[in-house]
Protein backbone atom coordinates (compact mmCIF):
# COMPACT_ATOMS: atom_id res chain seq x y z
CA UNK A 1 0.00 0.00 0.00
CA UNK A 2 1.46 3.67 -0.97
CA UNK A 3 3.05 5.07 2.22
CA UNK A 4 0.89 8.11 2.22
CA UNK A 5 -2.68 6.49 1.89
CA UNK A 6 -1.29 4.02 4.81
CA UNK A 7 -0.17 7.15 6.99
CA UNK A 8 -3.52 8.73 6.31
CA UNK A 9 -5.24 5.23 7.13
CA UNK A 10 -3.75 4.90 10.73
CA UNK A 11 -4.27 8.63 11.35
CA UNK A 12 -7.85 8.17 11.32
CA UNK A 13 -7.85 5.35 13.42
CA UNK A 14 -6.31 6.86 15.92
CA UNK A 15 -2.50 5.49 15.49
CA UNK A 16 -1.18 9.30 16.58
CA UNK A 17 0.59 8.57 19.65
CA UNK A 18 3.84 10.88 19.52
CA UNK A 19 3.50 12.53 16.25
CA UNK A 20 5.61 15.53 17.08
CA UNK A 21 8.55 14.23 18.61
CA UNK A 22 11.86 16.09 19.17
CA UNK A 23 14.83 16.63 17.63
CA UNK A 24 17.41 15.35 19.91
CA UNK A 25 14.49 12.17 19.95
CA UNK A 26 15.03 11.64 16.65
CA UNK A 27 18.63 11.66 16.65
CA UNK A 28 19.09 9.57 19.02
CA UNK A 29 16.87 6.75 17.58
CA UNK A 30 18.84 7.71 14.23
CA UNK A 31 16.04 8.90 12.03
CA UNK A 32 16.51 12.49 9.85
CA UNK A 33 15.83 15.34 12.14
CA UNK A 34 13.29 17.72 11.44
CA UNK A 35 13.52 20.96 9.68
CA UNK A 36 13.14 23.76 13.03
CA UNK A 37 10.21 25.53 12.74
CA UNK A 38 10.45 28.51 15.30
CA UNK A 39 10.66 28.41 19.40
CA UNK A 40 8.44 25.42 20.16
CA UNK A 41 11.05 21.99 19.78
CA UNK A 42 8.41 19.72 19.35
CA UNK A 43 8.55 19.28 14.94
CA UNK A 44 6.31 16.49 12.73
CA UNK A 45 7.98 13.43 11.87
CA UNK A 46 8.01 11.53 8.83
CA UNK A 47 4.80 9.41 9.68
CA UNK A 48 3.27 13.13 10.55
CA UNK A 49 4.16 14.79 7.48
CA UNK A 50 3.03 11.75 5.27
CA UNK A 51 -0.64 12.49 7.08
CA UNK A 52 -0.98 15.91 6.36
CA UNK A 53 0.47 14.96 2.26
CA UNK A 54 -2.43 12.08 2.31
CA UNK A 55 -4.90 14.69 4.03
CA UNK A 56 -3.91 17.43 1.80
CA UNK A 57 -3.72 14.98 -1.48
CA UNK A 58 -0.32 16.10 -2.12
CA UNK A 59 2.78 14.35 -3.18
CA UNK A 60 5.36 16.47 -1.31
CA UNK A 61 6.03 18.18 1.40
CA UNK A 62 5.99 21.86 -0.16
CA UNK A 63 2.53 20.84 -1.25
CA UNK A 64 1.60 21.23 2.86
CA UNK A 65 -0.54 24.32 4.23
CA UNK A 66 1.84 26.40 5.37
CA UNK A 67 -0.29 27.18 8.48
CA UNK A 68 1.49 23.68 10.47
CA UNK A 69 4.70 24.99 10.38
CA UNK A 70 2.97 28.19 12.08
CA UNK A 71 1.31 25.83 14.35
CA UNK A 72 4.93 24.41 15.43
CA UNK A 73 6.21 27.72 15.92
CA UNK A 74 4.42 28.64 19.14
CA UNK A 75 2.98 26.30 22.08
CA UNK A 76 0.25 29.02 23.39
CA UNK A 77 -3.14 27.57 22.07
CA UNK A 78 -4.78 31.14 21.46
CA UNK A 79 -2.10 31.80 18.74
CA UNK A 80 -3.24 28.47 17.57
CA UNK A 81 -6.67 29.58 17.42
CA UNK A 82 -5.81 33.31 15.77
CA UNK A 83 -4.21 31.53 12.95
CA UNK A 84 -6.60 28.80 11.86
CA UNK A 85 -9.75 31.66 12.43
CA UNK A 86 -7.54 34.18 9.89
CA UNK A 87 -6.96 31.99 7.84
CA UNK A 88 -10.72 30.54 7.68
CA UNK A 89 -11.86 34.16 7.95
CA UNK A 90 -9.61 34.82 4.42
CA UNK A 91 -11.40 31.76 2.89
CA UNK A 92 -14.89 32.99 3.44
CA UNK A 93 -13.70 36.50 2.19
CA UNK A 94 -12.48 34.65 -0.84
CA UNK A 95 -15.01 32.84 -1.75
CA UNK A 96 -18.14 35.15 -0.52
CA UNK A 97 -19.30 32.45 1.70
CA UNK A 98 -20.59 33.11 5.49
CA UNK A 99 -19.38 31.37 7.94
CA UNK A 100 -20.40 31.38 11.75
CA UNK A 101 -18.85 34.71 13.53
CA UNK A 102 -19.04 32.04 16.58
CA UNK A 103 -16.59 29.56 16.10
CA UNK A 104 -14.42 28.40 18.48
CA UNK A 105 -12.56 25.33 19.34
CA UNK A 106 -11.52 23.89 22.73
CA UNK A 107 -7.94 23.45 23.70
CA UNK A 108 -8.10 20.15 23.89
CA UNK A 109 -9.71 19.93 20.31
CA UNK A 110 -7.17 22.24 19.08
CA UNK A 111 -3.79 20.39 20.67
CA UNK A 112 -5.16 17.21 18.55
CA UNK A 113 -5.53 18.96 15.93
CA UNK A 114 -1.48 20.29 16.53
CA UNK A 115 -0.58 16.64 17.19
CA UNK A 116 -2.56 15.25 14.06
CA UNK A 117 -4.95 13.31 15.80
CA UNK A 118 -7.83 14.02 13.29
CA UNK A 119 -10.11 10.99 14.85
CA UNK A 120 -8.98 10.64 18.58
CA UNK A 121 -11.91 8.59 19.79
CA UNK A 122 -10.75 5.70 16.71
CA UNK A 123 -11.60 4.36 13.57
CA UNK A 124 -15.00 3.66 14.70
CA UNK A 125 -17.08 6.93 15.59
CA UNK A 126 -19.52 7.11 18.85
CA UNK A 127 -21.54 9.46 19.89
CA UNK A 128 -19.22 10.83 22.76
CA UNK A 129 -16.28 11.33 20.36
CA UNK A 130 -18.36 12.86 17.65
CA UNK A 131 -17.39 16.55 18.39
CA UNK A 132 -13.59 15.85 18.26
CA UNK A 133 -10.92 15.30 15.73
CA UNK A 134 -12.16 16.90 11.83
CA UNK A 135 -15.88 16.70 13.14
CA UNK A 136 -17.90 19.13 11.41
CA UNK A 137 -19.71 19.65 14.39
CA UNK A 138 -16.50 21.63 15.69
CA UNK A 139 -18.19 24.37 13.28
CA UNK A 140 -21.18 24.96 15.11
CA UNK A 141 -21.34 28.16 16.93
CA UNK A 142 -20.72 28.86 20.65
CA UNK A 143 -22.15 31.71 22.77
CA UNK A 144 -19.92 34.24 24.03
CA UNK A 145 -20.94 32.72 27.57
CA UNK A 146 -19.72 29.59 26.48
CA UNK A 147 -16.32 30.71 24.84
CA UNK A 148 -15.94 32.87 28.12
CA UNK A 149 -16.34 30.10 30.51
CA UNK A 150 -14.20 27.93 28.30
CA UNK A 151 -11.48 30.29 28.67
CA UNK A 152 -11.40 30.30 31.96
CA UNK A 153 -11.42 26.61 32.49
CA UNK A 154 -8.30 26.67 30.68
CA UNK A 155 -6.20 28.94 32.78
CA UNK A 156 -7.83 27.19 35.76
CA UNK A 157 -6.69 23.69 34.30
CA UNK A 158 -2.98 24.96 33.05
CA UNK A 159 -2.36 26.37 36.62
CA UNK A 160 -3.41 23.09 37.93
CA UNK A 161 -1.29 20.87 35.42
CA UNK A 162 1.09 19.77 37.90
CA UNK A 163 -1.23 18.26 40.30
CA UNK A 164 -3.62 17.18 38.03
CA UNK A 165 -5.41 13.53 38.89
CA UNK A 166 -6.01 11.09 36.13
CA UNK A 167 -9.55 11.45 37.13
CA UNK A 168 -9.40 15.02 36.03
CA UNK A 169 -7.30 14.51 33.18
CA UNK A 170 -9.93 12.06 31.55
CA UNK A 171 -13.13 14.78 32.58
CA UNK A 172 -10.63 17.27 30.62
CA UNK A 173 -11.32 14.99 27.71
CA UNK A 174 -14.31 14.26 27.95
CA UNK A 175 -16.66 16.29 25.48
CA UNK A 176 -20.32 17.38 25.65
CA UNK A 177 -21.74 16.81 22.00
CA UNK A 178 -23.73 18.65 20.57
CA UNK A 179 -26.61 18.15 17.96
CA UNK A 180 -26.22 19.00 14.27
CA UNK A 181 -28.02 21.98 13.33
CA UNK A 182 -32.22 21.70 12.96
CA UNK A 183 -32.59 24.59 10.32
CA UNK A 184 -31.72 25.07 6.86
CA UNK A 185 -29.77 28.16 7.47
CA UNK A 186 -28.05 27.25 10.23
CA UNK A 187 -26.62 23.90 8.19
CA UNK A 188 -25.42 26.25 5.41
CA UNK A 189 -23.42 28.34 7.64
CA UNK A 190 -22.42 25.17 9.54
CA UNK A 191 -20.88 23.80 6.29
CA UNK A 192 -19.71 26.87 4.83
CA UNK A 193 -17.78 27.39 8.28
CA UNK A 194 -16.39 23.10 7.61
CA UNK A 195 -15.16 24.03 4.08
CA UNK A 196 -13.36 26.92 5.30
CA UNK A 197 -11.91 24.83 8.25
CA UNK A 198 -10.55 22.16 5.74
CA UNK A 199 -9.47 24.28 3.32
CA UNK A 200 -7.40 26.04 5.99
CA UNK A 201 -5.67 22.65 6.84
CA UNK A 202 -5.14 20.58 3.30
CA UNK A 203 -6.14 22.96 0.83
CA UNK A 204 -7.98 22.58 -2.55
CA UNK A 205 -6.78 19.46 -3.44
CA UNK A 206 -8.18 17.81 -0.47
CA UNK A 207 -10.99 14.84 -1.20
CA UNK A 208 -12.92 15.99 1.55
CA UNK A 209 -12.54 19.55 1.14
CA UNK A 210 -13.57 19.25 -2.41
CA UNK A 211 -17.08 17.49 -1.42
CA UNK A 212 -18.10 19.46 1.37
CA UNK A 213 -17.73 22.79 -0.90
CA UNK A 214 -19.32 20.77 -3.66
CA UNK A 215 -22.45 20.31 -0.60
CA UNK A 216 -22.66 23.94 0.22
CA UNK A 217 -23.16 24.39 -3.64
CA UNK A 218 -25.90 22.18 -3.63
CA UNK A 219 -27.71 24.11 -1.07
CA UNK A 220 -27.66 27.15 -3.24
CA UNK A 221 -30.35 25.44 -5.77
CA UNK A 222 -33.12 26.46 -5.64
CA UNK A 223 -34.84 23.25 -5.51
CA UNK A 224 -32.89 22.80 -1.89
Amino acid sequence: MDPVVLAQLSTIMGHNGGLAVTLQGQAQQGGPAAVPTGGRRENYDDHARAALKGFSNVPLDGGVKGIWGRFQASKKTQTHRQILKRKMEGWAKSKGIAIHEGFHLSKTVVDDLVDIKFNPGGAVVVYDSAEMGISPLLCLPKKSTEVERELMQEDADRMSEGTRTKTVALRLRKTNTRSPSQNYYEMKLMVGTYASFLFSGFGHRCPLYMNVLALYRMLDYEVM
